[in-house]
C-alpha cells in the first residue's frame, strides 16, 4: 500500500494542532505560575484548571510525537513493546479529562447557583486533584493492562483510535469507559443548564444586587458558558467514537476508517482525533481569551522578557509566522525521517553507492536536529513573542543552531567535491566507504569546534535565535569586533564558491559529453542521472547561499523597519535548506522510493491475504526486472 497524499496532509494537520495546543497550554501554565495565581483567592479554580492543562499538554504531546508521524507515514514508528506507553498516556489523559469536566462543572454550579465559595477550599481542592489523578491512573491501568479485553490504542490506518478487540470476548474496557463518559456529559449538561437558568432569572432582579456583584456574576456566567462549550466538544468526541462506524458504514476511504486484521470492528474517523486535540487545548483557549488575570500575567512576562522589545506583544502576524515555521518544520521532520528510515531499512549504507548515502544521511540527521530546534524553540517564542525558556536552554539551542549550520556549510563542500570527482574526473575510488566515514567524523569535529568557538570562546558576538525579528541575530556589543561573524562568513563563502565552481564544471562537462555519441546507452543514462542529482544539489547550495547572504545583507537592504517579520524570510530559507536534501531523494532516487515501497508493503500485510499475495508478486517481479 503506497502512502496516500491525504495521510501527509492529515498527519501534518494533527501535528500543527498539537503544536498550537502545546504552545497555548504552556503559555497559560507559565502565566499561572509567574502570576502566583495558585496562591490567590481564586486558587481553587486555577488548581483544577492547571492540573488539567498539564495532562492535556501530555496528551497533545503524545499525538504530536507518536500519532501524527505514524499517520503521515502510515506505519508503526516505534517498536511494539513501547506502544503501551502512549496507549496508557491516551487513556490516562482521557479519563483525567472526563473527571475534570465533572469537577469543573460542579465547581461552577456551587459558586454561581448556590453561592458557596467555601466548599472548594484550597485544601479540599488539592486533595480532590490528587484523588483525581489516582482514579484516572487506576482506570487507565485497568482498561489497558488488567481487563481481559480490549485495550484502546492509536490507529494510524484509521487516523484515530481503535479498540484491540478479540473474537468472542466482551469489550470490558468500553463497558467501563462509556459510563464514565456518560456521567461526565450528564453532570456537565445538568450543571450548566441550572447555571444558565439561574443567571436568566437573576437578570430580572436588578435592584437586589450591586453593580460589582452583577459584574462578577456575569463574568462567572461567561466562564461557565465557555466550560459548557468545552464539555460539548468532549461529549461530541466520545459519542462520535462509538457511533461513527454505524453512521458511515463501510467505505474505501482509509482516512474515514480502515479495517485491521487484529480489530474485529471498524476503526474510526480522523474527526475524532481532531476533536480530542481541540478538547485538549480548549481549557487554555478559555483563559487566554477571557481571563484578565492570565492576560495581565502574560503582559508582565512580556514586559520583563526583553528590555529592547519591551512593548512587543503577540499578534496575528506572530501567530501566523510561528505557525508557518512549525508547519515547515513538521513537513521537514516527516521527509527527513522518511528518507533516513528508507536508507537504513533498505541497507543502502552498505551498497556500492554508500559513500553518497553516508554523506547525505549524516547531513539529514543534523538537518533533523536543526528542524527540531526551530519547532520546539523558535516557533513557540515567535508565536508568543517572549522568552519562553531559561537562559541555559537559550545557550544550548544557540549552540545547536551554529553546530548544524557549520555542519551544513561543510556538507555542501563535501557533496560538491564528491559530485565533481565522480562526474568530471570519473574517480569513483576517491570517496571509498572507509574514507567517507573518516571524513564524516572529521566533519562533525570541525563543526563542533567552530560552533563552540563562535558561541562561547570568542569575545563577541554570539549568534542567537531572536523571536523579536522572527529569525536570528548577533548579540552585538558596542565597540567590540564581531569575531563570530569574522569566523562564520569565510566558511559560508568557501562553501558557496566550492559549490559554484564544482557544479559549473559538472554542467560544462555534461554539456560537452552530449556531443560524443559513441557512449553506451547505459553509460549515458547513468551519467544523465548523476547530472540530474548534481543540478538538484546545486539548487540546494543556492538556497543555502541565499540564506547566509540575506542574513548578512537584509539589515542594510531594508534598513530600520517596524515590519520585523520581514526578517523571517531568512529562517524560512534555513528551514527549506534543511529539507532540500530529503526532497532530492524522495522525488528522484529510485532506491529510496523502492525502499519506502517495501517498508509500506510490509505493513500492508495486515489488510487481507489477497492484498499480501498481490503485493508480494509485484515486488518480486520488480526486483527481478
Amino acid at each position: 500500500m503506497a502512502v496516500p497524499s491525504i495521510s501527509y496532509i492529515v498527519g501534518a494537520f494533527f501535528a500543527f494542532v498539537g503544536i498550537v495546543g502545546i504552545a497555548l497550554n504552556t503559555t497559560v501554565l507559565f502565566a499561572i505560575h509567574k502570576g502566583r495565581l495558585l496562591s490567590s483567592k481564586a486558587s481553587p479554580v486555577y488548581i483544577l484548571s492547571s492540573q488539567t492543562l498539564v495532562v492535556d499538554a501530555l496528551l497533545v504531546l503524545a499525538h504530536l510525537i507518536y500519532h501524527a508521524p505514524a499517520v503521515a507515514l502510515q506505519r508503526d514508528i516505534i517498536p511494539t513493546e513501547l506502544e503501551f506507553i502512549f496507549e496508557f498516556v491516551l487513556m490516562y489523559g482521557w479519563f483525567h479529562n472526563s473527571l475534570s469536566h465533572i469537577l469543573i462543572a460542579l465547581n461552577r454550579l456551587v459558586v454561581i447557583v448556590f453561592k458557596r465559595t467555601d466548599v472548594f477550599t484550597r485544601k479540599r481542592t488539592i486533595a480532590l486533584s490528587i484523588l483525581h489523578h489516582l482514579v484516572a491512573s487506576a482506570l487507565s491501568i485497568a482498561t489497558e493492562f488488567m481487563l481481559p479485553c480490549c485495550k484502546l490504542r492509536f490507529s494510524w490506518r484509521a487516523y484515530s483510535y481503535a479498540y484491540d478487540e478479540l473474537p468472542g470476548i466482551s469489550n470490558y474496557s468500553a463497558i467501563l469507559t462509556i459510563p464514565i463518559e456518560t456521567a461526565s456529559s450528564l453532570v456537565s449538561i445538568v450543571s450548566y443548564a441550572v447555571i444558565i437558568r439561574t443567571m436568566h432569572n437573576a437578570r430580572k432582579i436588578e435592584t437586589m444586587t450591586r453593580d460589582i456583584d452583577k459584574k462578577r456574576r456575569v463574568q462567572e456566567y461567561r466562564y461557565a458558558i465557555q466550560f459548557a462549550v468545552m464539555a460539548l466538544v468532549y461529549s461530541t468526541a466520545w459519542i462520535l467514537f462509538n457511533t461513527l462506524p454505524i453512521l458511515i458504514g463501510k467505505t474505501t476511504d482509509l482516512y474515514i476508517y480502515a479495517f485491521e486484521r487484529a480489530f474485529s470492528r471498524i476503526s474510526y474517523a480522523k474527526v475524532i482525533t481532531m476533536l480530542v486535540e481541540i478538547n485538549a487545548l480548549a481549557n487554555a483557549t478559555v483563559y487566554l481569551s477571557n481571563n484578565k488575570e492570565i492576560q495581565k500575567s502574560i503582559q508582565v512576562m512580556l514586559g520583563n522578557s526583553s528590555k529592547i522589545y519591551k512593548k512587543m506583544a503577540a499578534d496575528l502576524t506572530s501567530y501566523l509566522m510561528g505557525g508557518f515555521f512549525a508547519t515547515i518544520a513538521i513537513i521537514g521532520l516527516i521527509m527527513n525521517t522518511t528518507v533516513l528510515l528508507a536508507i537504513f531499512k533498505g541497507g543502502l549504507l552498505s551498497s556500492k553507492t554508500s559513500p553518497v548515502y553516508i554523506l547525505s544521511s549524516q547531513t539529514m540527521a543534523m538537518d533533523t536536529i536543526l528542524i527540531l530546534v526551530h519547532l520546539l524553540y523558535l516557533a513557540p517564542e515567535v508565536l508568543l513573542q517572549y522568552d519562553v525558556f531559561p537562559p541555559f536552554v537559550d545557550a544550548l539551542c544557540d549552540f545547536l543552531l551554529m553546530y548544524c549550520w557549520f555542519h551544513n556549510s561543510l556538507s555542501h563542500i563535501l557533496i560538491a567535491l564528491n559530485r565533481l570527482f565522480v562526474i568530471v574526473f570519473k574517480r569513483l575510488d576517491l570517496f571509498t566507504h572507509r574514507r567517507t566515514i573518516v571524513l564524516c567524523v572529521v566533519h562533525h569535529i570541525v563543526a563542533i569546534i567552530l560552533a563552540a568557538s563562535t558561541e562561547f570562546l570568542m569575545p563577541c558576538c554570539r549568534l542567537s535565535f531572536s523571536w523579536a525579528v522572527f529569525s536570528y541575530s548577533y548579540r552585538l556589543e558596542e565597540g567590540v569586533t564581531n569575531y563570530a561573524a569574522a569566523a562564520t562568513i569565510p566558511v559560508d563563502i568557501a562553501s558557496s564558491l566550492t559549490s559554484i565552481l564544482s557544479y559549473a564544471a559538472i554542467i560544462w562537462t555534461m554539456h560537452s559529453s552530449r556531443r560524443v555519441a559513441v557512449q553506451l546507452d547505459t553509460d549515458k543514462k547513468r551519467r544523465h542521472q548523476e547530472y540530474r542529482y548534481a543540478i538538484q544539489f546545486a539548487v540546494m547550495a543556492l538556497v543555502y547561499s541565499l540564506a547566509w547572504i540575506l542574513f548578512n545583507t537584509f539589515p542594510i537592504m531594508i534598513g530600520n523597519t517596524s515590519a520585523a517579520y520581514v526578517y523571517g524570510v531568512v529562517a524560512v530559507l534555513v528551514l527549506i535548506n534543511t529539507l532540500a536534501n530529503a526532497t532530492v531523494y524522495l522525488t528522484n532516487n529510485k532506491e529510496i522510493q523502492n525502499s519506502i515501497r517495501m517498508m509500506v508493503g510490509r505493513k500492508s500485510k495486515v489488510f487481507t491475504i489477497q492484498d499480501v499475495t498481490t503485493h508480494s508478486s509485484k515486488t518480486e517481479h520488480a526486483m527481478t526486472r
